[in-house]
């Protein structure tokens, strides 16, 4: 076998050994997509679950009512939260796991994100925190946690 024959060889092999990596790493990535969770294998929440989630309102404000919060059902105890009508939006995903709250957000008009975390309180009412991953410009937020209480709108 001459030599650019088995160097042509080599280069179709790499290549190959490249696609099939790229594949297998978007399948990996993107399994809960290709293969979401059935009905067997998802636990039925407890009831505190079910009574704290069935609580939730679909908007909330502060105490000013200056901010509006929109919560939105996906599926079962998890919601996409966001307060679009400000200076700053941000929009992102929550879940609901008896009276807690964890998720993120993301600010559209900048690289700002964050983490959400709350409890909801037995009036309806969600204490909340912000912290911050990463500020406006992108790099780190360095411990910034901002307090808020949602109040529901009915």
């Amino acid at each position: 076998m001459t030599s650019s024959k088995s160097s042509s060889r080599v280069q179709i092999i790499v290549a190959v050994i490249a696609v099939v990596g790229v594949i297998s790493s978007a399948i990996i990535s993107n399994w809960d997509k290709i293969n979401p969770s059935g009905p067997d294998e998802i636990e039925p929440p407890a009831k505190e679950e079910i009574k704290k989630s069935d609580k939730i309102s679909s908007i909330y404000t502060d105490i000013e009512k200056k901010r509006v919060i929109q919560f939105k059902r996906i599926r079962e105890n998890n919601y996409t939260i966001q307060e679009p009508g400000t200076r700053w939006p941000w929009k992102g995903e929550a879940k609901i796991n008896g009276n807690e709250i964890t998720g993120w957000a993301r600010f559209p008009k900048s690289k700002a994100s964050m983490d959400v975390k709350g409890v909801i309180n037995n009036d309806g009412s969600i204490n909340v925190r912000y912290e911050f991953i990463t500020k406006g410009d992108g790099t780190p937020a360095k411990g910034r946690v901002d307090k808020h209480v949602w109040f529901p709108v009915n």
